[in-house]
């Protein structure tokens, strides 16, 4: 399965949320294609989230790290 580690809004306690993506047998490489969402009530800054897998025998791969930066808050009325 694939580990989703992240910060509600960037801010709080780290929140994990575990995805297991189907079709995936005896490879020792390849791509997994997962999206991350973002709450509409964040307010505009970077955030951070990290990845990791972990195999059938619960062993942890490195970790990657993508930011993105939130630009406009969606919903709000100026």
């Amino acid at each position: 399965f694939v580990r989703m580690s992240f910060r509600f809004c960037g801010a709080g306690e780290v929140q994990h949320e575990d995805i297991a993506p189907g079709g995936i047998t005896g490879n020792q490489a390849g791509a997994i294609w997962i999206s991350a969402r973002v709450p509409t009530d964040c307010r505009p800054g970077t955030y951070l989230y990290e990845f990791s897998v972990f195999d059938g025998k619960g062993h942890q791969s490195n970790s990657l790290e993508a930011t993105f930066t939130l630009t406009t808050l969606i919903g709000t009325r100026q």
